[in-house]
């Protein structure tokens, strides 16, 4: 019995050691993270009836949105690995501008949810899905 237990547990050593995990990048931690409070904020936001709004988890979502953002917007898309050097500060630059506009509208969904303007709300909620889903066409590698 004892030889069996030992060879699983160095067979499970090997296999965790030699395997090829797939750790993910700082960004898409962060996009990973973006991505779960902007399903429990969407889902939120879907309700019609205006006065069942968990207003406080929808703050902590956008701020997390938010505090996401700006890590990422420092950082470095892998698409950008892929183009000719004389691209690349091209790409940089313009990802962290169109992160910039994405942060100011994460700003501007907090004000109308603080606010509680829920259809203003929706409407910027939605105008940042549809950045969002843009955005990842320019700077994602295709998987």
């Amino acid at each position: 019995m004892k030889p069996l237990l030992l060879s699983v547990a160095a067979l499970f050593l090997f296999a965790s050691v030699f395997s090829p995990a797939r750790s993910d990048t700082a960004m898409e931690a962060s996009m990973k993270l973006m991505s779960q409070a902007s399903k429990q904020l969407g889902t939120d936001l879907a309700q019609t009836d205006d006065t069942k709004h968990a207003k406080d988890l929808d703050l902590k979502s956008v701020a997390s949105i938010k505090a996401e953002s700006l890590k990422s917007r420092d950082l470095v898309p892998k698409k950008e690995q892929s183009l000719p050097p004389d691209q690349q500060q091209t790409m940089t630059q313009d990802f962290q501008k169109d992160m910039d506009t994405f942060i100011k509208d994460v700003d501007t969904l907090n004000q109308d949810i603080q606010s509680e303007q829920w259809n203003a709300a929706r409407d910027d909620f939605k105008k940042l899905m549809d950045e969002q889903r843009a955005d990842h066409k320019l700077y994602r590698t295709k998987h």
